[in-house]
């Protein structure tokens, strides 16, 4: 049977995917790509050491913002799924941190909990169609927070 949504269900969605999107672009597009414009072996390597070590910091301060404080590996597990499915986003520190204070950032807003979002982007995803990582967890907070399972 499908699902018929009255006019005002739909004004309703869609100003709480509007809202809801506003957090995670603000997130995505005000963390800049670092400028390297070093030329030194020791510049290079000390920054890679430092990109790992942030990495590592990046979910482990998912781990303690997160609802519930889900094991590192399981974020990881369900943050690089979502990085396949939504863009080909690379699994770097960077796009972990980003994708982290994004979706702390619509749980904030929505109340829906982060693994609670990601999980729902994996099982809503429709192959074909092009989603961002951002559009995709906005989208899916809304869904949750309207109801969908």
């Amino acid at each position: 049977m499908p699902i018929v949504l009255s006019s005002a269900d739909l004004n309703f969605r869609a100003r709480a995917f509007a809202t809801a999107l506003v957090p995670v672009f603000l997130c995505f597009a005000g963390c800049g790509s670092p400028n390297n414009n070093s030329g030194t072996s020791q510049q290079a390597a000390v920054a890679q050491r430092a990109e790992a070590q942030t990495e590592r910091d990046n979910l482990q301060l998912a781990h303690r913002a997160f609802v519930g404080e889900p094991p590192v590996g399981e974020i990881k597990r369900q943050m690089d799924r979502n990085f396949a499915l939504y863009g080909g986003l690379p699994a770097t520190n960077e796009i972990y941190g980003r994708a982290g204070s994004a979706l702390v950032a619509l749980r904030k807003q929505t109340g829906v909990p982060e693994m609670r979002i990601l999980d729902h982007m994996a099982r809503s995803h429709v192959p074909g169609v092009k989603l961002t990582f951002p559009d995709a967890a906005g989208l899916s907070a809304s869904f949750l927070q309207a109801g969908d399972k």
